[in-house]
């Protein structure tokens, strides 16, 4: 029995060292194709994805500092600036972030239809 769970755990193993060298062997490739000189490799779908979470978090961090700021606003007196800060933040907040979502999907889909038309 013990034999039995020591092969599976070598089996474990060599599918983790295989896992982590296609993962090293993927990164080379991520690396390949962002030096290439001829623009013969597409890399928008994997930096895409990044930098739209980058810009969520930005305008994450920016929803908080306006609702904080506008707060802020309420207390030290300015009762209209704050609460039109308050009013005005989400539905901003959320038209900047379907547009950005928007930028990032027409960019994806022009370089679907340029691979699609290489081919």
């Amino acid at each position: 029995m013990i034999k039995h769970a020591e092969a599976g755990r070598a089996k474990l193993s060599e599918t983790m060292v295989v896992a982590e060298i296609y993962n090293i062997g993927n990164i080379c490739k991520a690396f390949s194709a962002l030096t290439d000189r001829s623009f013969r490799v597409f890399i928008n779908r994997s930096v895409a994805s990044v930098l739209f979470l980058i810009s969520m978090i930005l305008i994450g961090a920016s929803f908080a500092m306006v609702m904080i700021g506008g707060l802020i606003l309420l207390d030290g007196g300015d009762f209209a600036s704050g609460f039109i800060g308050l009013i005005l933040c989400p539905p901003v907040g959320l038209l900047i972030l379907i547009l950005t979502r928007l930028f990032f999907e027409s960019g994806v889909a022009l370089v679907l239809i340029a691979e699609n038309t290489k081919k």
